[in-house]
């Protein structure tokens, strides 16, 4: 499958991913704005990382020592891999083949995070494309299984970032319970205000916090326009290199 040349934040970034299929959107990016690393020596880990554009950006965008990126088609790891030598980031993003399931992995981490499938496997019909298969639908990784591994991968003062669709909130807080983690903070993403929300962003700790640290952001003005802080997020706010 021929793979497709793209730039982001304003063409700081080289992005390859497939011409049909899979192909990154809105979550991503609003994803990398929500993480924060408040050490520069701190050790990432994404999971499931597409095409890498998660990973791109938080390279391009935010001061860490190293992020591991785990994926687990081929396709995705080949795009990766282009697009890390053309941004100048092989000090920064290691890329590896393997399946969540059985983590590769013996270090914690500071960090974890996904954008990861986000349907059910069984709720709708899948998509003839293996890849957008793959990436979209619960069909090689679940929810339950990415908490429940990423629990023994993080470090004891570490965080988790996950973003969802809004319509799996309530799922996604009973799971966070169960795995023993607590949300120190949430996010929830409006198409435009008043509107139904379309996605719920997270970061899970394993301390308890006294306050969860709440708030929402909006996509759109009622003229279909991005609103100012995703235009800054889509263009590069506070790129680091």
């Amino acid at each position: 499958m021929e793979l497709s040349k793209n730039y982001f934040l304003d063409g700081k970034i080289i992005i390859y991913q497939p011409k049909k299929g899979f192909r990154f959107s809105i979550d991503a990016p609003i994803l990398a704005d929500f993480i924060n690393i408040p050490q520069s020596n701190a050790n990432l880990l994404e999971i499931g990382g597409g095409c890498g554009i998660i990973s791109l950006i938080l390279a391009k965008t935010k001061n860490f020592n190293k992020i591991y990126v785990l994926e687990i088609q081929d396709l995705m790891i080949t795009a990766m891999k282009k697009s890390v030598k053309e941004n100048g980031f092989e000090n920064l993003i290691n890329i590896i083949r393997g399946d969540f399931k059985t983590p590769p992995f013996k270090k914690k981490f500071d960090i974890i995070l996904s954008n990861p499938p986000y349907i059910k496997k069984d709720s709708g019909k899948l998509p003839a494309n293996s890849n957008k298969r793959i990436a979209k639908f619960e069909i090689e990784l679940n929810m339950r299984t990415i908490l429940g591994n990423s629990f023994n991968l993080l470090k004891n003062n570490g965080s988790l970032y996950l973003i969802y669709p809004y319509k799996r909130k309530k799922e996604l807080r009973k799971e966070v319970k169960n795995k023993d983690y607590f949300i120190s903070r949430e996010r929830i993403v409006l198409p435009r205000k008043n509107r139904t929300p379309v996605f719920y962003m997270v970061e899970l700790t394993k301390i308890k916090n006294d306050n969860t640290n709440s708030d929402y952001i909006i996509l759109e003005d009622e003229n279909g326009n991005y609103k100012e802080e995703i235009e800054n997020i889509l263009r590069g706010r506070n790129v680091y290199n």
